[in-house]
């Protein structure tokens, strides 16, 4: 029930104000856009669930060509 990652870019939700982002120990791969957030506290890592992302303000896809993607969630697929 753990959200990790898309094929090709790492998951970021806002959610109570605070972008998060799954953990490693979550199963995916760490990437270099999304260590270089973390490691200027733009984003914090917290297991994300679906119940989490669909209540989500906001939905990123992120990676180091295309930084910050918008994503949008259709509930109906959840």
């Amino acid at each position: 029930g753990e959200i990790t990652e898309s094929t090709i870019a790492n998951v970021v939700i806002e959610l109570d104000g605070e972008r998060l982002t799954p953990p490693v120990s979550s199963g995916l791969l760490a990437g270099t856009f999304r260590n270089e957030l973390l490691d200027q506290g733009e984003i914090r890592e917290a297991i994300v669930t679906f119940d989490m992302l669909k209540a989500a303000a906001s939905v990123w896809l992120i990676n180091s060509v295309r930084k910050w993607m918008p994503a949008t969630i259709d509930s109906d697929a959840l």
